[in-house]
C-alpha cells in the first residue's frame, strides 16, 4: 500500500530548496524600492478602449497589460514569444545581489499574476507550454500555437465571427522579445 503525502509537502520541500534572500541593508532596501517604484509606473499607462488586451512576453508589458486588463475589463491574451530564461537586464549585473534578487522576485510575481489573469495563454512550444505551468498557469486556459502559424490553418470559430472588427490592444516590448 503506497502512503500519502500529507498535503502542502511540496511546498514545503520547494521552499526549502530556495536559497535564503540575502539581506537588504538600507542602501540595498532604498535602490530595490526606487527600481520597484519605477517599475509600477506601468500600472499607470493609459490604455485605448479595446475588445482584447493581447501581451507578447516580458514583465514590461505584461505589466501594461495587466494594468489595461484590470483598468477596461478587457479580456486578457498571453502569447510567450521569447525565451523564457531568467537573465539579466543592462546595468543590472552591476547591482547588489540582494537587489537583483528582489528584482527577481518582483517579475516572478508579476509572471504568476499575469497566467493567472489570462483569459487565453497562447505558448510558442513544448517549452514555453512547461515554463507556463510552472508559473502558475492554467492548463485548460493553454492553447498552443506555433511559431509561424498559418492563419487559414487556424479559422475563426463561427460563433466569433460577429467580433470580427474586435477593437485590440496590443502590448510588446522589442527588447525583450
Amino acid at each position: 500500500m503506497a502512503r500519502r503525502a500529507r498535503p502542502g509537502l511540496q511546498e514545503e520541500l520547494l521552499h526549502h530548496l530556495q536559497p535564503p534572500l540575502p539581506r537588504l541593508g538600507t542602501r540595498d532596501a532604498r535602490t530595490a524600492a526606487t527600481l520597484l517604484h519605477h517599475a509600477a509606473r506601468l500600472l499607470a499607462v493609459p490604455v485605448p478602449a479595446a475588445d482584447l488586451v493581447h501581451c507578447v512576453g516580458g514583465t514590461t508589458p505584461l505589466l501594461a497589460a495587466l494594468a489595461g486588463h484590470w483598468r477596461i475589463g478587457a479580456p486578457l491574451l498571453l502569447t510567450e514569444a521569447r525565451a523564457p530564461v531568467p537573465r539579466l537586464r543592462p546595468a543590472e549585473d552591476r547591482l547588489p545581489p540582494a537587489v537583483r534578487a528582489v528584482l527577481h522576485l518582483f517579475r516572478r510575481s508579476v509572471t504568476r499574476a499575469g497566467y493567472a489573469q489570462a483569459g487565453l495563454i497562447a505558448p510558442l512550444s513544448a517549452y514555453h507550454h512547461a515554463w507556463a505551468l510552472r508559473h502558475g498557469a492554467r492548463p485548460s486556459r493553454l492553447v498552443p500555437v506555433p511559431a509561424g502559424a498559418k492563419p487559414v490553418e487556424h479559422p475563426n470559430v463561427p460563433e466569433n465571427a460577429a467580433n470580427a472588427n474586435a477593437r485590440v490592444t496590443a502590448v510588446c516590448d522589442l527588447d525583450e522579445a
